[in-house]
């Protein structure tokens, strides 16, 4: 056997190595079908024994190929079928322009470039309003979806001192509607114009027969400006609650007037709800009145020492704001006896034997009681305590006291006074022959309503006193006390408490009430609130306009409102 062997050079763990050739004589002893040695694979075959990770990165190509391709025809459907969605890959010069869209008329515009566009045209803009917020996932989680751009032009009217802005209109913009895979990407907003509401103000007539004061010169047919746009914080959902706001100068009193517009989200409409004017200078707010699940728009419209509150309650359509309905005291809410009768002492301004009236029906009735109803009785309510507190008021003279205790019908209170100062009685004539028909409209519908009631006979007989004879007077209340041997006594002994000789009385020139009339407060305080009445203050009233927390709030006690007497709804002036 040779001692020298061939060596068989193979590659082992990457290293070269020189085994030595198995002997070809004992390849005959060798178990058959075995190999003689083992065979190593080439480097270059390795690679494809552990290619895994290629067939992964393959199924990764794959994937994201079909996610390109879905995604591309996601867009191309969306660029067919929105136009907001083209219009804005259009502006970016992602895809061809289209010159169709780029020539309309209602291209959207930044913000920046409608303020811009708009002062070309000699216009002023005011501070934008958000009316619809849209969700986003950039840094800003709320972006305008809706806005409302008041637009203003210089106005020169006699309610204004020198040229003023005035709203000239509102336009309404909505913001693209981008897909929002596309919106968190964008950069500032392209708002589409959609709506154009061109406002009007009321004329002076208008305004007259809005704020039901016959003081009101009646002025001219032109239209008076709106100078103020204020959007409600705090107001029933959903939707947004504006209110356009102006002044108007009498004297040295100044009133409010304007209008209520609402944003329906549904829709993305803005539309107008009311017209509405108020003699103290307030403007309407929201509150809760009547103890519905809603609140109630309510505004401030006394004169003098009369509260006059318009409370509107809002109709529902589709889960938005339909209409403003108004509380009425025209027709009676429920068939029932007594009930009519009560809305007359009411619609008089007998506040206090109203709502003891309506009370008791309410108590006789209630089975069949009702929301209407009970709207009513509230509204009656608010005013009667009103009333009561102006009479209430400590710094209030005697005469203002009685005059108050006869506007909210409490006869007998009114009574008590004069009887206990009798250095009231001068000024009490001057307020009899003062009076316009407010107190002798007030005593004969009592009487219609309540014949004979005593202390109602007995202020009848002191009016006519105050203008005629004694005798006239007596016969008066023989007629109207039925026989009541006690009221015609009650009526002498009053007669001759308050026995003034009228001709050493000089001629009255001022009645000693007319100073609230002519000056309502117009600082957005009302004097309906018992912590401010004051009706002997002749401090002048502030000329700026009213703010959204200047209105004074109604006697959290009392829900309510009022409606004038014999009106079935506020008039409206034309909106072009």
């Amino acid at each position: 056997m040779s001692s020298r062997r061939k060596l068989h050079r193979e590659v082992r763990q990457g290293k070269a190595v020189y085994v030595p050739l198995p002997d070809r004589s004992q390849s005959v002893h060798s178990p058959p079908g075995r190999s003689q040695f083992t065979h190593q694979p080439s480097p270059r075959a390795q690679p494809r024994l552990t290619g895994k990770a290629g067939l992964r990165l393959a199924r990764l190509l794959m994937l994201g190929s079909f996610v390109a391709i879905a995604g591309l025809l996601w867009l191309s459907l969306e660029y067919l079928i929105n136009p907001d969605v083209a219009f804005l890959l259009d502006r970016g010069g992602i895809l061809e322009r289209s010159p169709s869209r780029a020539a309309q008329a209602d291209q959207p515009l930044r913000l920046s470039k409608i303020q811009a566009a708009l002062q070309a045209e000699g216009f002023s803009t005011g501070q934008p309003i958000v009316l619809k917020t849209d969700f986003t996932f950039r840094r800003n989680l709320g972006s305008a979806g809706n806005i409302a751009i008041p637009v203003l032009k210089q106005n020169s009217t006699q309610s204004c001192q020198e040229p003023c802005r005035s709203i000239y209109q509102l336009r309404v913009y909505r913001a693209l509607q981008l897909p929002l895979a596309i919106r968190i990407f964008q950069g500032d907003p392209y708002f589409r114009l959609t709506q154009t509401i061109t406002t009007q103000g009321p004329s002076e007539h208008d305004l007259r027969a809005l704020e039901k004061n016959p003081l009101i010169s009646l002025g001219s047919d032109q239209s008076l400006p709106l100078t103020q746009s204020e959007i409600y914080d705090q107001a029933p959902q959903p939707g947004v609650w504006l209110r356009l706001v102006g002044l108007q100068t009498q004297g040295s009193s100044v009133s409010t007037y304007g209008q209520v517009y609402y944003f329906n989200p549904f829709r993305e409409q803005l539309a107008l709800m009311l017209n509405w004017a108020s003699p103290p200078g307030e403007v309407p707010q929201w509150q809760q009145v009547t103890g519905n699940q809603e609140p109630e728009l309510v505004l401030n419209q006394l004169v003098g020492l009369e509260p006059q509150y318009q409370v509107y309650q809002i109709q529902s359509s589709n889960g938005a704001a339909a209409q403003l309905r108004p509380i009425l005291l025209n027709e009676p809410a429920l068939n029932a006896p007594g009930y009519a009768d009560a809305l007359a002492l009411a619609r008089s301004g007998l506040w206090t034997p109203a709502q003891k009236m309506l009370s008791q029906v309410k108590q006789e009735n209630a089975q069949r009681w009702s929301l209407s109803a009970q709207g009513q009785l509230d509204l009656i309510q608010l005013h009667a305590r009103v009333t009561q507190a102006q009479a209430a008021q400590p710094s209030a003279s005697g005469v203002q006291r009685v005059m108050g205790y006869l506007i909210n019908g409490s006869w007998s209170a009114g009574l008590d006074v004069l009887q206990s100062d009798r250095t009231l009685h001068t000024e009490l004539q001057e307020m009899l022959l003062s009076d316009s028909g407010r107190l002798g409209s007030r005593i004969d519908t009592v009487l219609k309503v309540m014949p004979g009631e005593p202390d109602a006979v007995v202020w009848g007989a002191l009016l006519r006193r105050s203008r005629g004879s004694k005798e006239r007077a007596i016969a008066w209340a023989q007629q109207q006390a039925k026989g009541s041997v006690a009221t015609l006594t009650r009526v002498e002994k009053f007669i001759q408490l308050t026995e003034v000789n009228l001709a050493e009385q000089p001629s009255i020139s001022r009645p000693v009430l007319s100073k609230p009339l002519a000056s309502p407060s117009a600082s957005g305080q009302s004097s309906t609130n018992p912590s401010s009445i004051n009706p002997s203050s002749t401090n002048p009233p502030s000329a700026s306009p009213p703010s959204s927390n200047q209105s004074a709030p109604l006697p959290q006690t009392t829900p309510g409102g009022v409606e004038n007497p014999g009106d079935n709804g506020t008039p409206s002036f034309p909106i072009q």
